[in-house]
C-alpha cells in the first residue's frame, strides 16, 4: 500500500474511532449558512518521555469530529519534534502521532481532545508515555508479562519469596527491548528472555538474600518485557531458543526504574561434542559443540610496544 493510501486509511479509521469517543458539540450549518474563513493554527511538539527527547519524523494527525469541522490533515514533525497547522477551521478535533514505542508494540496512539475557535492559536503539545506509564500499560495487561520459571521458582523457600515479593510490589522496574537475528537484525520468534539479581530484603526475622529471576517468551515481533524485576541495582540479562543463547549479560537498571535492551542471537549448528573437565580432571561431561556463521578477526600484538606478534595462535575459550 503507498503511504498515501496508508495514511488515508489510518485518518478515516481515527475520524470512525473519535467521533464515537467524543459527543457531537455543535449542529450542522444550514447549507445557506455562510462559512468564516479558516484562520487558526494548531502547533506543538512531540516529545519522547522515556529518552526525555523530542520524537523527530514523528508522523501527526488532527482530524475533525464534528459536523462544523470535515477537516483531516497529516504532518511530519521537524528534527524538533515541531509541528503546525495552519488555517484550520472552528471545531472539536483529536490530534495523535505515530513513531513512538507504542506503535511498534501493537498498542493504539493516545488522542488528545482539541478546540479551534476563531483565529486562535491553539497549542498542543503531544508525549510519549512515562516510564510509569508505559509499566502500567504493558505490565497490566498480560499480553507482555515475563513471570519467573515455575522450576525454579517452587525450588525456592517460600518465606524468602514472601518476603521479596513484598519488596518487588514497592519497586518494580522494566526491561523491554527486541530480540533479533544477529545478522539479518530481523526479529526472532521463538526465543525466551530471563533477568536474574541478587536481592536483598528486612523482615521482623531478619535479613533474607537469594536469588530473584523473571523469564519470558518474546512475541511474534520479536518485543518482550521482563515486568517485576529489580528496580534499582545490577542484573544479569539473557536470551535463548533452540539453537543459540547470548552471554549472561550484565545491566544496570536506571533509576527511571526502566531499561531498553536489545538482545541480538545467532544460528549456530551443533557440530559435535566436547569433553569438559573439572579442573582436578576427576569429573569429565561431553556438551555439545556450536558453530556459527560469525567471523572474528583482529591483530596479535606483544604486551610491551604493541609490536605485531608472528605465529601466535588465537583461541576462543568454550
Amino acid at each position: 500500500m503507498k503511504r498515501s493510501q496508508a495514511v488515508g486509511v489510518v485518518l478515516c479509521a481515527a475520524l470512525c474511532v473519535v467521533a464515537v469517543l467524543l459527543p457531537l458539540t455543535s449542529a450542522a450549518q444550514p447549507a445557506n449558512t455562510p462559512v468564516a474563513e479558516a484562520r487558526a493554527t494548531v502547533l506543538g511538539t512531540v516529545f519522547d518521555n522515556l529518552n526525555r527527547a523530542p520524537v523527530a519524523g514523528a508522523v501527526v494527525q488532527l482530524v475533525g469530529v464534528d459536523s462544523s469541522a470535515p477537516f483531516a490533515r497529516a504532518q511530519v514533525a521537524d528534527d524538533s519534534g515541531r509541528f503546525s497547522f495552519e488555517r484550520v477551521p472552528n471545531g472539536a478535533y483529536a490530534l495523535g502521532f505515530f513513531g513512538s514505542l507504542l506503535d511498534s508494540l501493537g498498542f493504539e496512539p493516545p488522542l488528545m481532545a482539541v478546540r479551534v475557535l476563531n483565529d486562535s492559536i491553539v497549542r498542543a503539545d503531544l508525549n510519549g508515555p512515562s516510564a510509569l506509564e508505559l509499566r502500567a500499560l504493558l505490565c497490566s495487561t498480560g499480553s507482555l508479562v515475563g513471570n519467573a520459571d515455575a522450576a525454579d521458582r517452587a525450588a525456592s523457600d517460600a518465606a524468602l519469596d514472601a518476603t521479596l515479593d513484598a519488596a518487588l510490589n514497592d519497586a518494580r522496574g522494566l526491561i523491554l527491548g527486541r530480540v533479533r537475528d544477529a545478522f539479518s537484525l530481523a526479529p526472532v520468534t521463538g526465543a525466551n528472555v530471563r533477568a536474574s539479581w541478587f536481592e536483598v530484603a528486612l523482615d521482623a526475622d531478619g535479613i533474607r538474600s537469594g536469588i530473584r529471576d523473571r523469564s519470558v517468551r518474546v512475541r511474534s515481533s520479536g518485543w518482550y518485557a521482563l515486568c517485576d524485576v529489580s528496580a534499582a541495582g545490577s542484573m544479569l540479562l539473557s536470551a535463548h531458543n533452540t539453537r543459540d543463547s547470548t552471554d549472561l549479560i550484565p545491566v544496570e537498571m536506571p533509576a527511571s526504574g526502566f531499561l531498553r535492551r536489545d538482545l541480538y542471537l545467532g544460528a549456530a549448528s551443533v557440530v559435535g561434542t566436547r569433553t569438559v573437565s573439572d579442573t582436578d580432571s576427576s569429573i569429565s561431561e561431553q556438551l555439545p559443540r556450536r558453530v556459527g556463521p560469525g567471523r572474528l578477526t583482529g591483530l596479535a600484538l606483544t604486551a610491551t610496544g604493541a609490536q605485531p606478534l608472528a605465529a601466535a595462535r588465537a583461541s576462543i575459550a568454550n
